[in-house]
């Protein structure tokens, strides 16, 4: 058993509650207690009391109290900033454990046997195309032939929207953030990469290389990989740059093609490393930038409403994809 992580704990003297963290940020925020205690529904009083007891426990002056307000002092706006990054802590910290609890708490399934009938539509983007999904259709395909598979490959975006709507019971997808009630388990890291001809000058570096690096390069896009693109300007225009978009292709067996000519470089899933007819003429470096290591996840609506079929073929997916810790994550 793994034993809990040594902590410096000079907090608990302070006997210093949450509520009350939260409560001095509502007066800065509203530069007035009366506005504060009117937002928070609670007497001025009450959060007079807080404060004061808040300076005790720091032995600093946190607030100038005046007639038209207050304003917060130098050692105030020290406490805040602090209070933001607990705060911050405290969420992501919420989000883990419930996303851990949901990439471990999938419910029994019942013995099914190999004649089982039933029906079950995937969607999923192209890397898991690329990387495990073959492997575990093929499988499962073995084990229940009976099982109808719907699949369709789309991006991310897409994909959530059509498990929203019920055209998809599951996703597999790249945690972008994207605002949904679906539940999400992450099931396998993955990071990008360039792919580059193999007389490329950094072809030979055998390291990662960043994205800055790479800006003003001419880039082969990838239409079915929209939020790569998408990402790729972005970052080319935080450093000074216009994306060159040289040309554009509708997949990634094409635009190999062009990275091996030399026409261009790609920025592709790694997965999409993987050896082929091209493998030869191309090499492939991983981008060292943050944004670049994402999280594939599987998505659905709830557990309640899968089917028998639907629970098979998304324990058979966490199996190929391999358990991985939840992070912050792209198609």
């Amino acid at each position: 058993m793994s034993s809990a992580p040594e902590l410096n704990h000079n907090w608990l003297n302070l006997g210093i509650d949450l509520t009350s963290l939260r409560l001095f940020c509502a007066v800065v925020a509203e530069g007035s207690l009366v506005r504060a205690a009117e937002k928070e529904g609670i007497a001025v009083s009450a959060i007079s009391r807080r404060l004061s007891h808040l300076e005790d426990r720091f032995g600093v002056q946190l607030l100038f109290r005046g007639g038209r307000g207050v304003k917060v002092t130098r050692a105030g706006k020290t406490l805040l900033s602090h209070i933001g990054l607990l705060f911050h802590g405290l969420d992501a910290c919420l989000e883990d454990v419930r996303l851990s609890a949901r990439a471990t708490q999938i419910e029994e399934l019942p013995h099914v046997r190999p004649d089982y009938e039933g029906k079950v539509t995937l969607h999923a983007n192209l890397s898991a195309f690329l990387d495990f999904l073959p492997k575990a259709l093929v499988t499962f395909a073995r084990d229940y032939p009976r099982i109808q598979l719907s699949l369709q490959e789309r991006t991310s975006s897409e994909i959530v929207l059509a498990v929203e709507t019920g055209s998809a019971d599951i996703g597999v997808i790249w945690d972008l953030g994207i605002k949904t009630d679906l539940e999400v388990v992450p099931c396998k890291n993955e990071r990008l990469v360039v792919l580059l001809p193999e007389d490329h000058p950094m072809a030979s570096t055998g390291t990662s290389v960043s994205f800055r690096e790479l800006a003003a390069q001419p880039f082969v896009c990838i239409s079915n990989v929209a939020p790569i693109l998408h990402r790729c300007r972005e970052e080319a225009m935080a450093v000074g740059h216009v994306l060159w978009e040289r040309c554009e292709v509708s997949n990634l067996d094409c635009a190999k093609e062009l990275v091996a000519a030399g026409i261009g470089i790609v920025i592709a899933p790694e997965a999409s490393a993987a050896p082929d007819q091209n493998s030869h003429r191309i090499v492939h470096r991983p981008l060292s930038d943050t944004w670049a290591h994402r999280v594939l996840s599987l998505c659905f609506r709830s557990r309640s409403e899968l089917s028998v079929e639907a629970r098979l073929l998304m324990e058979r997916l966490r199996g190929h994809a391999g358990s991985t810790r939840p992070s912050t994550l792209q198609t």
